[in-house]
């Protein structure tokens, strides 16, 4: 890859226009949600919420995908279905709160929940994943970044600024739209497709939030 740099993009996870949400952060009726596998960041900021009896919503997703994942396996139900279900409950979950902790587990990848959080509206607080500012995840704009050690001081600093808390969702938001749905990555793809056949390829790289060809 480094001896042909010259030769490849790389297109992040996207997000269809339907996932974006514009619901304000006070008219959601919870506050966070910390979705998906257990991994050691996420079991880290669960712990420390629950040790000072902060809710989150999650555990809800985990026995969904745990029941679920055992029927699968017996062929009682298909798989198209449970996936379904557990994206429904995701979903659901997500558009009840009003930040949302995520990590790219030991890899620091840059899984979907990046891209999903800030789309349902709301505060994507995390630990970015590699290339995060490339790609228009920004510290105090587009997200907070946090160590999952430290969520209850970012829980207080979001609880005593919702003006702030409002203004990082609605950028994380209005960031995503313009730059990482299905009709973006569709643009971007014509831009590659076209220097390809122009002959005048370079390769392409996420540079200040955004998809550019070199």
């Amino acid at each position: 890859v480094e001896r042909n740099a010259s030769k490849f993009f790389t297109f992040l996870h996207y997000v269809a226009q339907e996932e974006i949400v514009d619901t304000p952060l006070h008219q959601r009726p919870k506050g966070w949600s910390v979705l998906g596998a257990s991994y050691l960041s996420r079991k880290i900021a669960r712990e420390r919420l629950s040790n000072v009896g902060v809710p989150w919503e999650g555990r809800s997703q985990m026995l969904v995908m745990k029941i679920l994942s055992r029927l699968m396996r017996t062929g009682l139900i298909s798989r198209s279905w449970s996936i379904d279900k557990i994206n429904s409950v995701f979903r659901r979950e997500l558009l009840q709160c009003r930040y949302g902790y995520t990590c790219g587990a030991f890899i620091r990848g840059p899984i979907r929940k990046f891209f999903e959080i800030p789309a349902a509206g709301q505060v994507l607080v995390c630990e970015p994943f590699k290339g995060a500012s490339d790609a228009g995840f920004l510290d105090r704009n587009t997200m907070l970044e946090s160590d999952p050690e430290d969520i209850l001081d970012v829980n207080d600093w979001l609880t005593k600024n919702p003006a702030e808390a409002q203004s990082i969702a609605d950028a994380g938001r209005q960031m995503i739209r313009k730059n990482h749905t299905i009709s973006a990555r569709a643009d971007q793809l014509k831009e590659v497709f076209k220097a390809i056949i122009e002959g005048h390829f370079k390769g392409g790289r996420w540079i200040g939030g955004e998809f550019k060809l070199l």
